[in-house]
């Protein structure tokens, strides 16, 4: 906003108050429609604890909704907000925050059939899993003065198609190894191949074996993880059915970091989620 204030001539009061009035015109004109799908997703916007909950439109990629904060009487309020417009959701994406879950099971009909836990969110915990198996191994080994692990952390938690080179040829030695990181590793990867069953009864039957294999492995973090997968396992298994993921999401995501970046950090709140409907809302704005 600086620099259009100083384009214009104008102040940084002004420029803000001319988005403010845009924005408000906007929410005012956009007319709500019956939902299919939706993605719920949350933005830190300072340091620490602080964050704001994104409820997006799947069909036309628009904010439809930002609340500060990601508590369930947070999330309450896009469902009361856009009641009579969500009885057609036949998917709500989102990761696996419990107020989340709570929320839309509390709101939406049949929730544990659309509610789809993304993709990248659930590998995100696979790597978790692996990492903490990697650092109680790769201390355990160095008191014995072996250095095996040492400078591998990110080869183990890239896919191993992204390997190349020597450094592929060095890390897949590792992978054959006696290693109990090897053998996480190996879990995360078949986890990896999993999403792309189509057909719910071999998709069902594939996650069960990977948890029961995780369930046997003796590996304290991929134990822990194998409890939460069961807990959430129809979501899972309904985003790999419908095909659903939380990207669109994460684009959103990046594009209020740049939002954010460009205002130099807001102190504002209120400003903050006016911005981001204002460059994200495919909303209405200019008057008539």
């Amino acid at each position: 906003m600086s620099v259009v204030a100083k384009h214009t001539n104008l102040t940084w009061d002004q420029v803000d108050g001319i988005q403010n009035r845009a924005v408000l015109r906007g929410l005012k004109r956009k007319k709500k429609k019956q939902l299919t799908g939706i993605g719920i997703d949350e933005v830190a916007y300072k340091k620490g604890h602080n964050y704001f909950t994104i409820v997006h439109d799947k069909d036309s990629g628009d904010v439809i909704h930002v609340v500060d904060g990601r508590k369930t009487v947070d999330i309450d309020t896009f469902y009361e907000a856009w009641s009579g417009y969500t009885d057609g959701i036949t998917s709500v994406s989102m990761d696996l925050w419990k107020a989340f879950i709570k929320s839309t099971k509390k709101h939406i009909s049949n929730a544990e059939e659309k509610i789809c836990f993304d993709r990248f969110h659930v590998a995100g915990f696979f790597s978790k899993a692996v990492d903490l198996v990697r650092k109680k191994e790769h201390n355990t080994l160095l008191k014995m003065g072996d250095s095996t692990l040492s400078k591998s952390k990110y080869d183990w938690l890239k896919n191993a198609s992204k390997l190349d080179g020597r450094s592929r040829k060095h890390f897949m030695k590792l992978t054959k190894l006696n290693l109990k990181t090897a053998r996480a590793w190996a879990i995360k990867e078949t986890a990896g191949k999993l999403w792309s069953y189509t057909n719910k009864t071999w998709a069902v039957k594939m996650w069960t074996k990977l948890i029961g294999w995780m369930w046997r492995s003796k590996l304290k973090p991929m134990i822990a993880l194998s409890k939460s997968i069961r807990k959430h396992f129809y979501g899972i298994i309904n985003s790999i059915i419908l095909g659903v993921s939380n990207g669109r999401a994460e684009s959103i995501n990046s594009k209020i970091q740049k939002i954010k970046k460009m205002a130099c950090g807001f102190r504002n709140v209120e400003r903050f989620k006016n911005s981001i409907l204002f460059h994200l809302g495919g909303l209405e704005l200019y008057p008539n």
